[in-house]
């Protein structure tokens, strides 16, 4: 398994030899509205910083990509897509409920995570997390997280922007995985508590797992 962080929560995943692109978020800087949050709304627009890699290292990544995975339809994991014209031919594995959508945005090649089911080599199994309490999540919408498994690979747990409760613990104690890739950050509404996990949430992964952690989602 390789995992490169990009930004944020958008991620280059090699896993038994397919590669996958998590929750690409690919507008430049500042192209989008900043968000309200508990601090207020910021000054700086999203996203907060550039790409690391530019457009043509991009394009050239882009070109041996199996599939783009999703956790849900947020701007901050799901845009810029029609910049790379590389993307439009690869294959969208989704959540259910993100297929129409994504569908009626105009891209088809689109197939719904249903429960374990086999992609080429690799089994994914969608984690119902929570994004959020459940005001937080009426507003918000749904957000999953995966479990990913395949031969002579590490079983893989992707969080997705959720929180610590009873859920994410439940995900650990069924599953086991020896990787968390884990959306962190503290991210916050107007209201409530954060609706991703903060320093508390990851500490209790820590304590109730063995897995190896490795935090994202911080903030760009």
């Amino acid at each position: 398994m390789k995992l490169q962080l990009l930004r944020h929560a958008t991620v280059f995943l090699q896993y038994a030899g397919i590669h996958f692109l998590l929750d690409p978020c690919l507008d430049p800087k500042g192209s989008q509205p900043a968000i309200p949050s508990r601090k207020g709304v910021r000054k700086r627009n999203n996203p907060l910083q550039d790409l690391p890699l530019s457009d043509e290292a991009l394009a050239e990544r882009f070109e041996s990509l199996d599939f783009i995975l999703l956790t849900h339809l947020h701007k901050d994991h799901f845009s810029g897509l029609s910049r790379f014209p590389e993307l439009s031919e690869k294959t969208i594995l989704a959540p259910e409920y993100a297929v129409p959508k994504l569908r009626s945005q105009g891209f088809q090649d689109v197939l719904p995570l249903k429960e374990g089911c086999r992609y080429r080599k690799v089994t994914i199994r969608p984690l119902p997390l929570r994004h959020g309490n459940w005001l937080q999540r009426a507003f918000l919408g749904k957000s999953h997280g995966f479990y990913l498994t395949a031969r002579d690979e590490p079983p893989l747990l992707l969080t997705g922007d959720a929180i610590w409760d009873q859920s994410l613990q439940n995900a650990l104690d069924d599953y086991a995985p020896q990787v968390i890739l884990a959306n962190a950050g503290a991210a916050s509404l107007p209201f409530g508590g954060a609706i991703t996990l903060d320093s508390q949430g990851i500490r209790e992964i820590l304590e109730r797992s063995q897995a190896q952690v490795v935090a994202v989602h911080f903030d760009s």
